[in-house]
């Protein structure tokens, strides 16, 4: 079975079901239109059953709108029959006649009378739904769901929400005047009134005609009785019905002017509110521009913090950078010192090493020299022996080769000694050079410092301007 077939069994067994306690259960009533348990069947004003009416297909809680120009009028749009929610209770008509229950699809009661509110619905409201226009203004009507409608309906009907808020979602719409609308009001209520008196049921019609066939027959007497007590009980019942009806619009009358009332203080309460949130909203708004001011003062005495604070980090970082520069500049002096003494020391060192090896060579020399020439004289000797012995002429020969080989070693010698005073002096000459050296880089140091200090001062004078 699909989800369409026992969606429709359900709604024909609610329906026969509701239609067997309506026919079962007795109809209650009361004149004003609350309704009283009476333990009778009801009757209308033709002496027919007041039967219920079918129940409408609708497979959800339908969503409604609002009507314009009325008081908070809700209407079920896209069905064929008329549905309204109104003051708590749904709304139809039916036959001539109006029902009214707490739900939109059972519980359905008579209501013997025509609700007030249906005086200012608008006949034509199907085809301004249609065209989406109300009296040639865009009509943005909002649908309301049913459970947001039965939780906020109260509020919007005390606050007069969609009138004064919304205009009923009308564009550029202005309410119409009271007095216009009461008059409307009169016009559509006898208009109503005179549709109700030709538009008859078919049973209605077919109980004028037994009427008639009656009247046709012939009288006896006691037909005749029970006709006028028929009549005289629907006398009086007209009467009783008249006079009910008259106290049902007394009743009305005082409940209107007592709604009108009732709105004229929730008006005037709300004006009081509104007075009084507008007061409090300009108290709050004087606090808030006094507490803006204040953080604006403060922001701006902590912006003058900061950048005093800001001009004093950057004068010490400046001092510290002049001291560190200073004293990286003293510490690369010192080095630098440093590294000429020890070039000094250095060269100094390779100088006596130099000249200490150059005086062991040229003792070594003269050792060999010596050592050479002592071998040579002994060899001399050694063949002058020899020669004496065997050539006495040669010795003459050999003392003048002695003798000059003399003069040479003299010469040699003499050479020698001039050398070594050529390296000393030379060697005084370096040493002289190597101190004025160093007077002219002491003069260059003192330069320096004295053209740093200088420079400093000229700092320290600028930084006090």
């Amino acid at each position: 079975m699909s989800k369409l077939q026992r969606s429709v069994k359900f709604l024909v067994c609610t329906w026969m079901v509701t239609a067997f306690l309506g026919c079962v259960l007795p109809p209650t009533y009361q004149n004003n239109g609350q309704y009283v348990d009476t333990g009778y069947q009801e009757y209308d004003q033709y002496g027919y059953d007041s039967a219920l009416p079918p129940p409408i297909d609708l497979y959800a809680a339908p969503d409604v709108i609002v009507l314009p120009d009325t008081d908070s009028v809700y209407v079920v749009p896209g069905i064929s029959v008329d549905l309204f929610f109104w003051d708590g209770w749904w709304w139809r008509p039916w036959e001539g006649r109006w029902y009214r229950s707490q739900y939109y699809n059972q519980g359905w009661r008579y209501y013997n009378n025509v609700p007030s509110f249906y005086y200012d619905v608008d006949p034509g409201w199907r085809g301004y739904y249609r065209d989406r226009t109300w009296y040639g203004h865009r009509w943005n009507y909002e649908r309301i769901p049913t459970h947001r409608l039965q939780q906020n309906w109260k509020s919007w009907n005390t606050n007069r929400y969609w009138e004064n808020q919304r205009t009923w979602g009308v564009q550029g719409y202005r309410p119409r005047p009271q007095q216009q609308r009461l008059e409307l009001r009169q016009q559509r209520q006898q208009q109503y009134r005179q549709r109700q008196e030709f538009q008859r049921s078919p049973q209605q019609m077919q109980q004028e005609q037994r009427r008639q066939q009656d009247q046709k027959r012939p009288l006896d007497r006691q037909w005749q009785e029970d006709r006028q007590r028929q009549e005289d009980r629907q006398r009086q019942e007209d009467r009783q019905r008249q006079e009910e009806q008259l106290r049902q619009r007394d009743w009305q009358r005082n409940e209107e002017q007592r709604r009108q009332q009732d709105r004229q203080r929730q008006e005037e309460l709300q004006r009081q509110r509104d007075r009084q949130k507008n007061e409090e909203q300009k108290r709050q708004q004087d606090l808030q521009r006094q507490e803006e001011q204040q953080r604006q003062r403060d922001w701006q005495r902590q912006e003058e913090q900061q950048k005093q604070q800001k001009l004093q980090r950057q004068l010490e970082q400046k001092r510290q950078l002049d001291h560190q520069r200073q004293q990286d500049w003293q510490r690369q002096e010192e080095q630098q010192r440093q590294q000429d003494r020890q070039k000094q020391l250095e060269q100094k060192r390779q100088l006596d090493h130099q000249r200490q090896q150059e005086w062991q060579r040229q003792q070594d020399q003269q050792r060999q020299e010596e050592q050479k020439n002592q071998q040579g004289r002994q060899r001399q000797e050694f063949q002058q022996r020899q020669q004496d012995r065997q050539r006495p002429v040669e010795q003459k020969k050999q003392q003048e080769q002695r003798k000059q080989v003399d003069q040479k070693r003299q010469q040699y010698q003499q050479r020698q000694e001039g050398q070594k005073r050529q390296l000393e002096q030379k060697r005084q000459q370096d040493q002289q050079k190597q101190i004025e050296d160093k007077q002219i880089e002491d003069k260059q140091k003192e330069d320096k410092q004295r053209q740093s200090q200088e420079e400093q001062d000229r700092r320290h004078s600028e930084r006090r301007r």
